[in-house]
């Protein structure tokens, strides 16, 4: 499984809080594009996918080890 396929579905899961929306999320090779409904929420998403990966990749750092 990459990293896009456990990332996706979970951002695509959330819902904005102010207009009950889900993002869509559109991925490019290692790129996400996430399309929202508003800015906050845009900013939630991408903050929400950024530490996805941080985690992710200590995850597989770890079990490098």
């Amino acid at each position: 499984m990459t990293l896009a396929e456990t990332i996706k579905p979970a951002i695509e899961a959330m819902v904005c809080p102010v207009h009950d929306i889900h993002p869509i999320v559109q991925v490019f090779g290692d790129e996400f594009q996430v399309i929202s409904c508003c800015s906050v929420f845009q900013k939630e998403c991408t903050e929400e996918i950024e530490a996805m990966l941080t985690q992710l990749n200590r995850t597989l750092t770890w079990s490098v080890i």
